[in-house]
């Protein structure tokens, strides 16, 4: 049953994609191509939600496919300290928008590596949107990679800390954390888009790749 129902998703999101692509292809040339502004927030709203829509489906194809076991690890080249600069980035505008302070940090002695960029771009992303996310206006969201002790040969052991003063998770909540389809149910997270499939991909990611997650809140 759990194998059908993983076909299924990934079939269907599969075959949701391509015409939601195109919506959101043809929304950005209304952009382009109008001026009366009640239009544009309209374009707006459209591209808000086409965007939601679609990491929804992408999120429910890669549990699908991590599920099924056809996930790969794929190693090429990075400098860790790029790495951490191309993801902080991404969520630069997102956090000047909300005066949020987002800084990145590499303490690492060998920092020329071989990994996987795009899942470990993929996990960061994730872990950063949610703390963009959920930190008013005025916080502080700190990325920081920091070498530790290894004693593999040819191998680098690196900690990774996402740090945020955003409103927290109860106690309660963290064992939850990694559940799919789960979120925690308060009165700020309510107005927050989501779709409790983030973290367990994350987890996921990470452990195919050897490494291990844990979380800190109140």
């Amino acid at each position: 049953a759990n194998a059908a129902k993983s076909n299924f998703l990934f079939n269907m999101s599969h075959d949701i994609r391509t015409p939601m692509n195109a919506i959101l292809g043809y929304n950005e040339l209304i952009k382009e191509n109008t001026t009366d502004s009640r239009l544009l927030d309209y374009q707006e709203k459209i591209e808000q939600s086409g965007k939601l829509l679609l990491s929804i489906i992408n999120n429910v194809l890669d549990m699908a496919r991590i599920e099924s076991g056809k996930l790969l690890v794929d190693e090429n080249y990075t400098e860790v300290g790029e790495l951490l600069k191309d993801i902080c980035e991404v969520f630069e505008m997102d956090a000047q928008k909300k005066n949020i302070h987002l800084t990145y940090e590499a303490i690492c002695e060998h920092t020329h590596i071989l990994c996987d960029v795009t899942k470990i771009k993929e996990i960061f992303t994730n872990l950063i949107s949610n703390a963009v996310k959920y930190t008013p206006s005025g916080g502080t969201v700190t990325l920081c990679a920091q070498e530790l002790p290894c004693d593999r040969d040819g191998y680098v052991k690196i900690k990774t800390k996402v740090t945020d003063n955003g409103i927290g998770m109860s106690k309660d909540y963290l064992p939850l954390l990694f559940d799919s389809f789960t979120r925690e149910h308060n009165t700020t997270t309510v107005k927050v888009g989501g779709t409790g499939l983030g973290m367990p991909i994350v987890k996921r990611l990470v452990e195919l790749m050897g490494g291990s997650i844990t979380v800190e809140s109140s």
